[in-house]
């Protein structure tokens, strides 16, 4: 590669023109020299200045009280110790900590900066040393499915209640834990404060604004140490803009996180599907509950608070409800969603049904050691206790057998051991078996067979062979079965082979092996992690293997367990600690000997045949290595001076260090101008080191490292060196190089800004400009290089990656004569792989298939793909509403192969060349399907590349199984009157409705539900079930209405109509024609009925007067 300048980050290092000074266990040495001499001779380490910090950890926990480091400053024949004047400390945020007495308080998470300053002889020296406050991860978590649930949108004018939800902090690490205070605090969009209640999460508010809504918590601990803090949003629209959205009316619903669950065992628990609520075609936050009902003599009975735990569902066998006990075994249960949001809306109240729920798990075996029945708390698996081979002279120990059962206790359990002869017939009586003992818990005890004289035996936990009819077992072969069986008649059973023989004897030791890479050195507050140690043994099947670790300033092991992961973690915590050792200890049946008594103490030297060890130690950080590392030398600069444009080499640096392995130099090359009082900087890259190490003699030599100088003027370079403990050494030189006196320089003139807009797909290729090169005469060329991964294709036309990353395209200018380069030019490309793989399946499967056909699903073969292919996340899925089947793409290439090859004898068989009896290649099994339900079945295929991105291919086929189609509803427009009066009985005339189905025969009337909801629900239908489908609804309410009419066939295919009508509250407000006519009508007749009357009346009176 061709003279360059590279730009650089450049080492924080604050100095005056002088001297310069490190932060961290630095010894800053000062060799500048005036700069019209560019020569150095070589200083001893008295002759030099030095700024020292005394070894610190580089962490320290929240909360606590930590020292500043003790810094002095060595000058030729004394050293100034720096006091409480001479640093500052800086928190992670910025502020200015207060110190006293040398120590300050460590109150947030992050990096603190201890900058020190001191002046000397007119010069200023300055470091800076970090320590980082840690708290442990830790995060700050809602309290969900609540009240308290905060909304995505809301419109302006909503008046009704708000919720703001409940937080809590979340520690990751046990010994991080502590107790806390949360603040919330809720900001408007005009940056006002709200307040709520604390104990209800009520939101104070009188009116909405327009634009998001902020609430942040705050976590402190109860002494005001920061923890965490986070932010949630909701966003008020106005209410033109949210009925345009969503509607002010909106229907809240809700889909299912997963598909709903088909099965469940009794005692098993499983995961029910989460809601995810929709407001609109959105995801919206709610709150739910699920209710959980079992059918117990033809009713369904409410068992929510026995069964559910949140989403968790778990079956019970028996359930006490009020003073009666139902056993329910195959059982059917239905599960309610009731769903709502942060803004009062009730999602509709449905669910799902699992039926043929039942006890079909086989509980779980364990070899234990002996036990009560009446205490079986903290049994153990003890198999490794099973010896896989006995000497003739061994005593043969049958261990006791223990049984867990999701839904049977240990009484309801059958529990059984026995031991055949590998040598008897299957017909033959077992050698030994509990059944048939005369003690009815003798399972619970260890046998002994060939009990010695010197065996410790315990009658009470243990039972002599002999004492049940069994003198010895002689030399063989024998098979020990433990048996478990629930109530339900589901059984299991396990085996272990082992032999007796006069001959044997152990000549080996097992081994066990630490598999993963450990880091050599590691800091305090990082975390070890590592996986299990694989151990094996030629005599022994069963092997009993412990993982455990020491600090070098513990007296005993500490032994670990597994995580969920089935992966060991150690949080390095241990104050004082230097080093630290991890052990995997494995062991066999061998007898104790002498040599075990030693053996963990001393496992360099053992000797024995019981265990096998592996270990590994690593070095902590900023604690062992307390010592610097001693410069030997620095070598002259060159006596020549530079010239601009020149390479510049770097003097040669030798130092020697008890832990050479872990140092590690970097160098910084700035340069350094001022102008009219204004001091410039550019950084320089260093290429070229050559590092050789020696661990022998503990030397280091770095040599040969360069960079090119392009300007003219003064450079500052900076040695860094760093060792095991993190102590730092700076080492500060300075050259001049001097004006190149060239006239006119080669330049590029018609580069573009950048290449394919800085983005690249990962296959493709850049057809690379050719630039015009302007001045330097004949002698000017340039060069293409390119910097990122490996492999990548590039020449002065074109550029090719074949990994994704960054890369940068270089174009170097320079003189062929000189090799002087003149300039540089460099292009960034980003570089990734977003196009999904390229796969093909060959479909044969017809589109639709008979209920409880048996298909073959083909497999998909991966074709191409620039990065290539990632097996372990591709799958195939067929998936039903009730079915749901998934093939790993790891077993694909097996799978492909045995397809391709049992495809080829099925074209062979067909076109009659092939025998089915020659068949050599059988089908392969797992790919076989039955589909057993009246549904449309989807098979599809994910295949993922091994991009960063993981992009995926997905190709879809549907298989329509058994009857798909709903059957014909018909129902007449006039059924139902478009209004009703208020207080009427509505009565559905059934001749209005008519159904058939293509499949389902006889289907009538009767089989259509109907269905009515009103303002306030459903509204109950007068007549019983039994009444012969008769509807009839008394109307008392008024307002919008539904009428549901439903006919379901016998494969489950549902059609549903609607009809909709309004019932009006009872009217006053004034008078139709026709009821003013009839009013009228009616005055008129009664005046014309009081004129009869009263003229009887008179006449009569005139009459009788007469007389």
């Amino acid at each position: 590669m061709k003279k360059s300048i590279k730009k650089a980050c450049a080492i924080a290092l604050l100095a005056t023109s002088t001297a310069v000074v490190g932060a961290n266990g630095v010894i800053l040495q000062n060799n500048i020299k005036p700069a019209d001499k560019l020569v150095y001779a070589e200083q001893s380490a008295s002759a030099l200045t030095m700024l020292e910090i005394d070894s610190q950890s580089q962490t320290a926990t929240v909360g606590s009280t930590c020292n500043v480091p003790q810094a002095r400053l060595v000058v030729p024949g004394s050293s100034i110790e720096l006091n409480q004047t001479h640093y500052t400390v800086v928190s992670p945020i910025g502020e200015s900590v207060d110190v006293s007495n040398g120590q300050f308080k460590v109150e947030r998470a992050g990096t603190y900066l201890v900058n020190y300053e001191i002046e000397n002889d007119g010069k200023v020296y300055k470091a800076t040393a970090e320590i980082k406050g840690q708290i442990g991860k830790n995060t700050i978590e809602l309290v969900e499915n609540t009240q308290r649930t905060l909304p995505k949108y809301v419109w302006q004018s909503y008046k009704r209640d708000l919720y703001i939800p409940k937080a809590e902090v979340k520690f990751a690490e046990d010994e991080f834990k502590t107790d806390y205070d949360i603040t919330t605090t809720v900001t408007t969009p005009s940056q006002k404060t709200l307040t709520f209640n604390d104990e209800t999460g009520l939101l104070s508010y009188t009116a909405l604004e327009e634009g998001i809504y902020s609430v942040t918590y705050e976590a402190r601990t109860k002494d005001g140490v920061y923890l965490n803090s986070r932010t949630e949003e909701f966003t008020v629209l106005s209410d033109v803009d949210f009925e345009k959205e969503y509607g002010i009316d909106y229907t809240l619903k809700f889909d299912y996180s997963k598909t709903v669950n088909t099965s469940a065992d009794i005692g098993e628990e499983i995961e029910l599907p989460t809601p995810v609520g929709k407001m609109g075609n959105e995801e919206t936050p709610i709150y739910y509950n699920i209710e959980a009902y079992v059918y117990i003599n033809g009713s369904p009975v409410d068992v929510t608070e026995y069964t559910m735990n949140g989403t968790k569902f778990t079956a019970q066998k028996t359930y006490t409800i009020g003073e009666q006990t139902y056993t329910v075994d195959n059982g059917r249960y239905l599960f309610y969603y009731n769903v709502f949001d942060a803004l009062g809306k009730e999602a509709e109240r449905t669910g799902f049904e699992i039926s043929g729920v039942k006890d079909t798990k086989a509980p779980t075996v364990i070899v234990a050691d002996p036990y009560s029945v009446d205490n079986v708390e903290n049994i153990k698996n003890v198999d490794y206790k099973l010896q896989t081979n006995f000497s003739n002279g061994q005593n043969v120990i049958l261990k006791a057998i223990y049984a867990e059962d999701l839904s049977d206790d240990l009484k309801d359990l059958e529990l059984v051991r026995y031991i055949r002869s590998d040598s008897q017939s299957s017909s033959s009586k077992d050698i030994y078996s509990d059944e048939g003992q005369e003690d009815e818990n003798i399972f619970t005890k260890d046998i002994i067979f060939n009990m010695t004289s010197d065996f410790e035996f315990d009658e009470n936990t243990m039972v002599d062979a002999k004492d049940l009819g069994i003198d010895k077992l002689e030399n063989g072969s024998y098979t020990a079965y433990y048996r478990a069986k629930d109530s339900s008649g589901n059984t299991v059973t396990v085996n272990y082979v082992f032999n007796v023989s006069s001959t044997f004897e152990f000549t080996s030791a097992p081994t066990v092996e630490f598999k993963d890479t450990f880091s050599k050195s590691v800091a305090t507050g990082e975390r070890i992690t590592f996986n299990k140690p694989v151990a094996s043994d030629e005599n022994d099947d069963r092997l009993y293997t412990q993982v455990m670790f020491k600090y070098d300033n513990d007296v005993n092991w500490t032994v670990l367990e597994a995580n969920e992961d089935g992966k060991f973690e150690i949080l390095v915590d241990k104050a004082g600690a230097t080093s630290l050792k991890i052990r995997a200890k494995t062991e066999n049946d061998a007898p104790l000997t002498s040599a075990e008594l030693t053996a963990d103490n001393d496992i360099q030297n053992y000797t024995g045949f019981k265990y096998g060890y592996d270990e590994v130690e690593i070095l902590i950080k900023d604690n062992k290595d307390t010592q610097r590392p001693t410069i030997t030398s620095l070598s002259d600069w060159r006596a020549e001076p530079y010239k601009q444009n020149e390479e510049v080499v770097l003097p040669t640096l030798t130092l020697t260090d008890d832990l050479i392995d872990y140092v590690d130099v970097n160098i910084s090359v700035t340069h350094v101008e001022e102008v009219d009082g204004k001091k410039t900087t550019q950084d320089f890259d260093v290429e070229d080191a050559t590092v050789i190490r020696s661990s022998s003699s503990g030397i280091y030599t770095l040599s040969g490292a360069h960079f090119y100088a392009t300007l003219a003027g003064n450079y500052d370079v900076v040695y860094e060196i760093t060792d095991a403990g993190n102590n730092k050494t700076y080492i500060y030189q300075s050259v001049n190089v001097q004006e190149n006196s060239v006239v006119e320089e080669p330049r590029f003139s018609n580069l573009p800004e950048a290449l394919s807009n800085g983005k690249l797909e990962l296959g493709e290729s850049i057809v690379l400009p050719v630039p015009e090169i302007t001045g330097g005469g004949d002698n000017a060329t340039y060069e293409v290089n390119i910097k990122g991964p490996v492999g990548s294709q590039i020449n002065k036309e074109s550029f090719t990656p074949n990994k994704e990353g960054t890369y940068t395209i270089v174009y170097s200018l320079y003189d062929e004569g000189t090799e002087i380069e003149s300039e540089r030019k460099e292009f960034k490309v980003e570089v990734s792989d977003t196009i999904g793989p390229e796969v093909r399946v060959d479909w044969n499967l017809k589109a639709s298939y008979e209920v409880d056909s048996k298909v073959l699903i083909p497999v998909f073969e991966p074709v191409e793909d620039e990065s290539g292919f990632n097996m372990e996340n591709s799958k195939i899925v067929i998936s039903s509403k009730s079915f749901t089947r998934t093939i790993k793409g790891t077993e694909m290439a097996s799978l492909l192969e045995q397809y391709k090859l049992w495809l080829k004898e099925e074209q062979e068989i067909a076109e009659g060349t092939l025998d089915e009896n020659d068949r050599e290649h059988p089908n392969p099994g797992n790919l076989y399907v039955t589909l057993s339900n009246n549904q449309l079945y989807t098979v599809t295929y994910t295949v993922y590349d091994d991009s960063v991105n993981q992009n995926s291919t997905v190709i879809t086929h549907t298989i329509k199984v058994g009857d798909l189609v709903a059957p014909v509803l018909n129902i007449s427009d006039d059924i139902v009157a478009k209004t009703v009066k208020i207080d009427t009985v509505l009565a559905i005339d059934l001749s209005k409705i008519s159904v058939s189905d293509d499949r389902t025969e006889g289907m009538t009337v009767s089989d259509v539900k109907i269905v009515l909801k009103g303002p306030s629900g459903e509204v109950a239908n007068i007549h019983e079930e039994e009444d012969n489908g008769k509807y009839e609804f008394n109307i008392e309410t008024a307002g919008n209405y539904t009428l549901t009419f439903s006919a379901t066939d016998d494969a489950g295919n549902t059609k549903t109509e609607t009809r909709e009508f309004t019932v009006n509250e009872p009217s006053n407000d004034g008078l139709t024609t026709n009821e003013t006519i009839t009013i009228v009508l009616c005055c008129v007749a009664v005046l014309v009925l009081a004129g009869s009357i009263v003229y009887f009346v008179v006449s009569k009176k005139k009459i009788q007067s007469y007389k």
